[in-house]
């Protein structure tokens, strides 16, 4: 996409301003490190804004799995000047919604509220993110309850094996573990793994904060330099590497479940590549919909199954395509022997011209859809930056899509 760059000084921080010729997003970065995007959405009654770091769980220590998302937990327990109920009580009184979540490459603290609470949205995220303090009550009640979360996911079969699945396929790497963690690892961290990690990822040079609302780049600009407090600048050295290929192989888990549950998975490029439309495409067509293959094989045809579906998850530089069904046992190796049949039918001949564009149609439409709203605008912002991915205006995602054709698919399959 083409760019243009002007430059504008303002105090004693001089800043290079990015913009898109479709004036979809403006882009800095601060002298500080600070990447700030945003796209104005001047009809918005309200905004969402978002501190996004670019370390999630992949940046988690060995033994130490889980220290990302236990930091996005114990951040909102108690920060410099507030207290947890304290913190609470200001986002709620201004009528704010708060919320934060981890991926295995990023951890993102965002808020939503009225375009006049900006300001102490700003600060109060700027409070959270920048300035946690690690009480130790506070680490062992929060411990108590991701330990609850980890039971939660255990106890929910489809949830376990889709981190039985990751584990195996991207073993002996950083992405091999939950995001969650491992209840023995969890125990074991503390006041110092919180405060080493924060040390270390928790800087502004790692962080993106984005905005989607009718306040311009400039303004948002100007509340920054009011509200937010600079820390030291400081390099981010990663030493995550890429999971090796694997051989194919069938892994059995025996678990006391009233279903038997099935998962196939296979590897796939990540968001930064130029495949991940094709990867969309046979993932719909495989189970994302009521007239996908296995919907129709599995539940329609021979009503083996109740659920049945396929799923593409994608990071920065992989990801996965998967295959999941939850069957009673007597109708487990039916199901099982269908799957394969129909991916062994689907690798000698392909799909046909009706699936690929109805399945772009659908992939279009979605794309759409899932992008309305301040909330997605801003999340989506925050992702394609961390992952360093470019920015597409709705016009070239269509195209995109509609330029995925049978022999890109079979060159894939």
């Amino acid at each position: 996409m083409k760019k243009k760059t002007t430059q504008r000084n303002k105090k004693s921080d001089s800043v290079n301003i990015q913009f898109d010729v479709n004036n979809l997003y403006r882009k800095t970065v601060l002298n500080s490190g600070l990447t700030v995007i945003s796209e104005q959405v001047p009809d918005s009654p309200y905004f969402a804004l978002g501190f996004c770091i670019k370390s999630g769980s992949a940046n988690d220590k060995k033994g130490a799995e889980g220290t990302a998302h236990f930091m996005e937990h114990i951040a909102f327990r108690r920060t410099k000047h507030y207290t947890g109920k304290r913190l609470v009580n200001e986002f709620e009184s201004i009528g704010a919604y708060v919320n934060a979540y981890t991926t295995k490459e990023m951890t993102c603290f965002y808020v939503l509220a009225l375009n006049d609470k900006i300001g102490k949205c700003l600060k109060l995220l700027n409070e959270v993110v920048l300035y946690p303090k690690f009480n130790e009550k506070d680490i062992e009640k929060e411990k108590n309850i991701i330990l609850e979360e980890i039971t939660s996911y255990e106890d929910d079969p489809e949830e376990l094996i889709f981190d039985l699945g990751e584990q195996i396929m991207f073993e002996n790497s950083a992405y091999e573990h939950p995001i969650v963690g491992y209840a023995g690892a969890l125990r074991d961290i503390g006041q110092q793994e919180l405060a080493e990690f924060h040390s270390a990822n928790y800087i502004l040079n790692n962080m993106i904060l984005s905005y989607s609302g009718p306040a311009n780049h400039f303004d948002l600009l100007e509340l920054i330099d009011n509200s937010l407090s600079a820390v030291a600048d400081r390099r981010i050295i990663s030493d995550i590497s890429l999971p090796k290929q694997i051989a194919s192989r069938k892994v059995v888990f025996n678990k006391n479940f009233q279903q038997s549950h099935i998962l196939f998975i296979a590897r796939t490029g990540g968001l930064s590549s130029s495949e991940r439309y094709i990867y969309a495409v046979i993932s719909n067509i495989l189970g994302e919909g009521l007239s996908s293959r296995f919907n129709q094989i599995l539940r329609e045809k021979y009503g083996y199954v109740y659920s049945v579906y396929s799923t593409l998850a994608l990071l920065r530089d992989l990801g996965s395509i998967s295959i999941y069904a939850a069957v009673d046992n007597s109708n487990l190796k039916n199901v099982e022997s269908l799957i394969t049949d129909e991916l062994n039918k689907i690798y000698d001949k392909g799909f046909t011209a009706k699936e690929i564009k109805s399945a772009k149609e659908q992939i279009k439409s979605s794309t759409i859809i899932g992008l309305d709203g301040v909330s997605a605008k801003m999340q989506s912002l925050a992702r394609i930056e961390a992952v360093g991915g470019s920015y597409e205006t709705i016009k070239e995602t269509i195209s995109l899509i509609d330029n995925v054709n049978a022999d890109d698919i079979n060159k894939v399959l």
